[in-house]
């Protein structure tokens, strides 16, 4: 979002806290990064977490809190490492775009991401 759009939100979201993970699954290719905290970006962008390939060659991933819809979204990292449409929209063995909302008071999420060589990360 744009900075100043996200200024002229009437509500907007500042942050993220108390972030926790219940990792069920993580490939050893992969290195997670999490902050509890995670103040908004001026524009908008809430990080919630990272994982990054041990392997340049891996697509690595992000999570961001989507405000509009109230749900986490990962998206590649860097955006380009894997094809946009195949990502977005779950082909050629690729999934975890959007996740699954357990409970809303508390927040929970299902977290599910595989490419083509299987999956990357899973966190109930």
């Amino acid at each position: 979002m744009r900075r100043d759009k996200f200024a002229k939100l009437p509500i907007k979201a500042d942050g993220a806290h108390n972030i926790e993970l219940d990792v069920e699954y993580l490939d050893p290719r992969y290195r997670l990064e999490l902050s509890s905290v995670s103040p908004a970006t001026e524009t908008g962008l809430i990080s919630l977490f990272r994982l990054v390939p041990n392997n340049p060659s891996l697509p690595g991933f992000a999570a961001r809190w989507d405000d509009r819809q109230q749900t986490i979204d990962v998206d590649p990292d860097p955006l380009a490492c894997i094809d946009h449409d195949s990502w977005r929209y779950e082909k050629d063995g690729y999934s975890g775009h959007h996740t699954d909302r357990f409970t809303v008071d508390p927040r929970v999420y299902q977290i599910d991401l595989n490419t083509p060589d299987g999956l990357v990360f899973r966190a109930p």
